[in-house]
């Protein structure tokens, strides 16, 4: 399946124009009949729709059922360094609904969500070189995918949560939630790259059959473990259209991908912190070099470590919502063979950085990752050339700044800077190429804040 950027470019742009045509449309519209609603633009907004459906979603809520949509356009610009410039255009919505069964139907701490994904994308490595730095709405792909069905389990005064059924093994692990303010660094949805690119899980927004539970000796702290069936082939996000419609049975899994996690996350606190030690097995087979033999090793079993934790160390109010925080997690394979043995992130997030913009967020982060020897070898090996000429890490930073224009609707400028691109995707290894400089900005428009919609969500 080819992917034509002018058509993705064509069909992102009409899908986000009609959510907020019809965003401004609805809102004119039903403003002046729904009681409630206000057209007074709430401080660090430069406007506001006024919650055009926020009476109709409350009578909904009140029933126990919830809407929830968004959409994520982003526009990449490679203009420097790389194995070629050039721009590109990535999007992802999503739609779904959630219920609270207790209300439905009278089942005590009980919730069932699904969520459906449309997401086109060129390949971002085929401009950057660099795979493993990749964008969040990675291709080439143009696919609407079911990303979850599943249902939600509250027991023991919420001391044990469940969760199973067709879902994603990535988003509840080795993550934070400001991982979503980046393009780069982070993956929304997977964590870093050193987390998801070492593993056969699918990953985010493709969905399989999963098992989760979550235990809370207190509040604060919390237990998690999950097991997931892993898809035959690694990742098929790139050959699968459709995914999650067709495919229910068990016939294409070739093992289990198993993450677990210890965490602390002081939420209620005036200076936050969130500290987490996990890890992960993962029993699919995998091939994997062994140069200087021409015939690559059929192996099995992969696990790794790591720890992450995230701070708030400054406040400008001590109990206000306006803070920066930092960031920092490392991780390490402790068995078996994988792309990247061993990475580290760190970073900084300004939630509020100026008190007439509450609601903005400048970001910065920083991502080492270092080559496995055996793929650098391979690498040489395969492009005839020294193995001094192979890099043997990988870095990259991102800046961004992110504009709360409305309630649910924000514009982010970032750029980009990469450092010694793997250049995993492209035919041979070109040691010339050192670096990669991207500049691009990103639209986000979250239909629940945008119309005034009440959101349920998971329990996490």
């Amino acid at each position: 399946m080819g992917f034509s950027f002018a058509r993705s470019l064509r069909g992102a742009t009409a899908l986000s124009a009609a959510v907020l045509a019809g965003s401004l449309v609805l809102g004119t519209g039903t403003q002046a009949q729904a009681q409630g609603t206000s057209s007074e633009t709430p401080p660090g907004y430069l406007f506001t729709l006024g919650d055009p459906l926020k009476s109709t979603g409350q009578q909904l809520a009140d029933m126990g059922i919830y809407f929830n949509g968004a959409n994520v356009g982003v526009f990449y610009d490679n203009a420097s360094g790389g194995l070629k410039t050039g721009a590109w255009w990535t999007n992802d919505a999503s739609a779904g609904m959630d219920f609270d069964m207790t209300k439905l139907l009278g089942i005590p701490g009980a919730k069932a969500h699904i969520l459906f994904d449309d997401r086109a994308s060129a390949f971002p490595a085929k401009f950057t070189g660099a795979l493993w730095g990749i964008s969040p709405e990675y291709g080439p792909v143009e696919t609407f995918q079911l990303s979850e069905l599943s249902w939600e389990q509250s027991l023991f005064d919420d001391h044990l949560r469940l969760l199973f059924g067709r879902i994603g093994p990535l988003g509840d692990f080795s993550t934070f939630d400001v991982y979503c303010n980046f393009y780069s660094i982070g993956v929304c949805g997977n964590g870093p790259p050193g987390y998801y690119f070492n593993n056969s899980a699918v990953y985010n927004p493709m969905a399989t059959w999963g098992f989760r539970a979550s235990v809370k000796p207190t509040l604060s702290t919390y237990i998690r473990a999950g097991i997931y069936a892993n898809e035959e082939g690694g990742d098929p996000f790139y050959s699968t259209t459709n995914h999650g419609f067709t495919d229910w049975g068990l016939q294409h899994a070739n093992g289990v991908f198993v993450p677990f996690q210890i965490g602390y996350d002081s939420i209620n606190q005036n200076y936050p912190t969130h500290v987490f030690l996990g890890g992960w097995y993962d029993s699919s087979p995998y091939i994997f070099p062994n140069t200087p033999e021409p015939t690559p090793v059929l192996d099995r079993g992969r696990t790794s470590v790591y720890f992450g934790i995230e701070q708030t160390v400054y406040k400008p109010d001590p109990k206000g919502s306006r803070q920066l925080l930092v960031f920092f997690q490392p991780q390490w394979v402790v068995q078996g063979q994988t792309p990247i043995p061993a990475s580290y992130v760190v970073g900084a997030v300004f939630e509020g950085p100026f008190a007439s913009r509450p609601h903005d967020t400048f970001n910065i982060a920083f991502d080492w990752a270092k080559y496995n020897h055996r793929f650098a070898d391979a690498v040489a090996f395969a492009s005839d050339i020294s193995n001094s000429l192979v890099a043997q890490s990988e870095n990259w930073v991102e800046v961004s700044y992110s504009i709360a224009l409305a309630p649910g609707l924000s514009f982010q400028p970032f750029i980009q800077y990469f450092t010694n691109p793997d250049q995993a995707a492209a035919p041979v290894y070109n040691p010339k190429v050192k670096d990669s400089f991207v500049v691009g900005f990103a639209t986000v428009v979250v239909l629940n804040g945008l119309l005034g919609l009440p959101g349920l969500g998971h329990s996490n």
